[in-house]
């Protein structure tokens, strides 16, 4: 880890992290993400940009596929000659069975070679391990970077204008660093009981993840604070479903009884037959994966319309821009 020239101590080395990182290539991915030095960015958002190129769907599975069909064509001809001369051609029935069972193997192996990408490399041990070693060799983060501890020098205001409820640390420490609560008066908590601590009845503004707790997350805060004002600000799973680029991260299957909850929350009208299927089959979408001046234009619309104009509190945030996603590039 020292440059054999100028015998420098550097973080990383693309040969020995899965994402292939090295020290150049983390600083140009902040000055993308923050759009050459003109915001602060998460540790989180950093994360699934380093990570998008292990995250890419569907590379390898139209060959796999074609392959797989020649290969299967191959095979059930070699099985169909062997049967119909007899035991003079077993071999050709055994190479036929061979490319059978081949081609099961190359499936089975394609497809969960897609599912580990989709997982790869989490949060917390980006976070907890790279992030770490970024701070040994150099001191602190990345310059434009910041974590959960900006939260700390946030001063809530006496009355705030709506209480901004981000349950992601590192989502609301990017939105805490580029001003948001400082600009519009709001209180930036990051669970319910944060908001009960706040004085006074200001609307409540939701800021959650694609995922089974976030899209209940809403419902939950009216529950426990009846009759206060509450918005849903997103991201729903629509805005991520089927959408080239967004790039959903999949794990575990949710339990049967958050399944028969979120289908609680569709009973409402919140989410559709077919969100409640995506999230019910592992799938989730991140805010961090929403390009960080896309998200910060996307709250402040949000938060304008709720803390400044005073729109009808049931009126739902369905063109809160989450649809643009970035392209595959440099970086």
């Amino acid at each position: 880890m020292t440059c054999s020239k100028c015998h420098r101590v550097y973080a990383f080395d693309p040969k020995g992290n899965a994402l292939r990182l090295h020290d150049l290539r983390v600083r140009r991915l902040v000055q993308k993400l923050s759009g050459d030095g003109q915001l602060s960015v998460s540790v989180s958002q950093l994360w699934f940009a380093a990570s998008r190129r292990t995250r890419q769907q569907g590379s390898d599975l139209p060959g796999t596929l074609g392959c797989s069909a020649v290969a299967v064509v191959v095979g059930c001809g070699l099985i169909a000659l062997g049967v119909s001369i007899g035991e003079e051609a077993a071999v050709a029935t055994a190479f036929g069975g061979l490319f059978l069972v081949g081609t099961v193997i190359a499936l089975i192996v394609s497809a969960a070679a897609r599912r580990k990408r989709r997982q790869a490399l989490p949060y917390d041990h980006f976070n907890a391990l790279m992030m770490a070693r970024w701070m040994v060799v150099y001191g602190a983060l990345p310059t434009g970077v910041v974590d959960e501890r900006v939260l700390k020098g946030v001063v809530r205001p006496e009355r705030p204008a709506a209480v901004l409820l981000c349950p992601d640390t590192s989502i609301a420490a990017f939105l805490a660093a580029n001003g948001v609560p400082q600009r519009y008066g709001l209180a930036l908590v990051t669970d319910v009981a944060g908001v009960r601590d706040v004085p006074g009845e200001a609307p409540v503004i939701v800021l959650h993840h694609a995922d089974p707790f976030g899209c209940r997350l809403t419902g939950l805060v009216r529950e426990a604070l009846p009759g206060r004002r509450v918005v849903d600000a997103g991201m729903p799973p629509r805005s991520v479903m089927n959408v080239p680029n967004a790039l959903p991260l999949r794990g575990e299957k949710p339990r049967p009884e958050v399944v028969a909850a979120l289908k609680g929350v569709s009973a409402t009208g919140a989410l559709t037959g077919a969100e409640v299927a995506w999230l019910a089959d592992g799938y989730t979408g991140t805010l961090a994966a929403v390009p960080p001046a896309k998200l910060l234009a996307t709250v402040t619309r949000v938060v304008e319309r709720v803390a400044g104009t005073g729109v009808p509190a049931d009126q739902r945030a369905k063109d809160l821009g989450f649809l643009t996603w970035p392209v595959e590039g440099a970086a």
